[in-house]
Parts: C-alpha cells; sequence; structure tokens
C-alpha cells in the first residue's frame, strides 16, 4: 500500500527544502506527494472578502503550479507521483481536514527564522500542526541538506509503545537502515537504570530486528538532556511523541549555547503521536 506525503507550502525556499529532503528521504517507489496550499482571508469588509477570496484562491493555484514545475523539473522521477491541492481556509485546520480525507501517512514541512529551531513550535505553522493534526510530521530546518539519517534519537518516557507511535517509525527506520537510540532523561543518579518493567514498556513486535540501543542520560533538566544528548551523539535525527505541548515549547523556546544551537539546527525533527 502506497504512502500518502503531504507537503505544505508557502512558495518559499523553507518549503522547498522541505520537498527536497522529502523526496530524498522517501524516493518515488509506493508513493504519493500532494503540494498543500492554504489560503484565507484577511479580516475585512463583508462586502470585500469574495474578491480577496478569488484573488487569493488565483494565487494559491498558480503559485501550486510553480512549485509543481519546480518539483517535475528536478525530479522527472515523480512524474507520476505528485499533485497538488489548494484549500480555503485556516492552515492548520485545512491541512487536517486533508489528512482526514487523504488518508494522508506523513507530513513533511520547513520551519521558518534565522534562529532555526528555537522558534518552531512557538507562533509558527509548525506548531499548529503538532497540536493540532494528528499525523507523524517531519520538521526540516531551514538550511538542512539532506543526508541519510544512520542515527534515530527516540526520547522515550516509558508510557508505552503503541502501533501508531511504532508503525511510522519502523517504516523510517526500514528505509533508512538507520539505528535506533532509545534514550530517557533521568533526574535521579542511582536510579538510572532500565528495569525490566521500563524495557517491555519499551519494546513492540514491530521493532524486532531493528538495531537500537537503550541510553540513560543523567540530567536534571529534561530539555538540557535532550540538547545534550543530541549533540554528543551526533544524531541526524530526533524522534519524540506529541504527548505535552508545554514541553516542546520548552524545549524549542530556550537560550542554550550556541553550539548546542547549532546542532539542533542540523537534524530534522520526527513527531509522533499517540
Amino acid at each position: 500500500m502506497r504512502k500518502t506525503i503531504l507537503l505544505p507550502t508557502d512558495f518559499s525556499d523553507n518549503a522547498r527544502n522541505a520537498y527536497h529532503y522529502a523526496f530524498s528521504l522517501f524516493g518515488a517507489d509506493g508513493v504519493r506527494y500532494v503540494l498543500f496550499n492554504a489560503y484565507d482571508v484577511p479580516y475585512s469588509r463583508m462586502d470585500m472578502i469574495t474578491k480577496f477570496e478569488d484573488v487569493l484562491a488565483d494565487i494559491s493555484r498558480d503559485g501550486l503550479e510553480v512549485e509543481l514545475a519546480y518539483c517535475r523539473d528536478l525530479y522527472p522521477f515523480l512524474d507520476a507521483e505528485i499533485t497538488v491541492y489548494s484549500k480555503y481556509g485556516e492552515f492548520s485546520d485545512s491541512l487536517r481536514a486533508l489528512v482526514d480525507e487523504m488518508q494522508a501517512d506523513y507530513i513533511v514541512m520547513g520551519t521558518k527564522g534565522a534562529s532555526g529551531l528555537d522558534k518552531v513550535f512557538v507562533g509558527s505553522n509548525a506548531a499548529k500542526v503538532i497540536q493540532r493534526v494528528n499525523c507523524p510530521t517531519i520538521a526540516v530546518p531551514n538550511d538542512l541538506q539532506f543526508t541519510t539519517p544512520k542515527q534515530l534519537a527516540f526520547a522515550a518516557d516509558y508510557t508505552g509503545l503503541t502501533d501508531k507511535i511504532v508503525l511510522p517509525l519502523r517504516h523510517l527506520l526500514d528505509i533508512t537502515n538507520a539505528e535506533l537510540l532509545i534514550f530517557n532523561i533521568q533526574s535521579d543518579a542511582t536510579s538510572a537504570t532500565i528495569n525490566a518493567t521500563n524495557m517491555a514498556n519499551l519494546e513492540h513486535p514491530a521493532l524486532q530486528g531493528i538495531p537500537q540501543r537503550f541510553v540513560i542520560v543523567n540530567e536534571s533538566d529534561v530539555v538540557e538532556g535532550i540538547e545534550t544528548f543530541v549533540s554528543e551523539h551526533k544524531i541526524d535525527m530526533l524522534v519524540m511523541v506529541a504527548r505535552h505541548h508545554k514541553f516542546f515549547e520548552r524545549l524549542f523556546h530556550r537560550s542554550i549555547t550556541k553550539q548546542i544551537a547549532l546542532e539542533l539546527e542540523k537534524l530534522a525533527l520526527f513527531i509522533l503521536h499517540d
């Protein structure tokens, strides 16, 4: 069964970088891509709304045709595998409806801002997608150049792994042949062990045969623990489950060292939903 991958676009270089990442990661076999643009009418007098909507609809459709030509020119192998979709409405609501309509498997989208990932979840479309759209999402930083991930770091909290979390992760591991590093942040050094119950919660039949390691990180601050782990282990992609949205805001909207900030700007985020 082929995978459907949605590529939200605002026609920016950031969005184009995300196309390239998606095409390079997922390829063409058994995949269809959908370039998606949402347009909304700004607040105005009622007699002006229809005129604005018509103008914005034309801009959206024309822009998508330009993006489609761009993709087909650079990636001719995608000729039969990519379509466009323009929709009126608020961005995250429209994307959520499209996910349901097309039974989408992944969203791949770019992040904005010269500061990279420290702003991605605060007041951005990426934040709205993670909070409101129940679909595995890969967030690609501004200047990240694609390389096949060799190590995926999964931030685990021992809540347990469901099919909804594991199956998209397994698919990504299969197409990249990456090693899975499952790590947990523990503030108490004396309890920094993985006991039998914790191990059982992190096991899932779909992960059998996947190279994986379990790592305990001793750090009183969970956010700093993740940042340090990513930097020290040369992680290519950080995998997280969107259970606690305030935690994501803490993780990506904070003052951190320049070195670690640069490390975070070098990797993609793979956000799963339980």
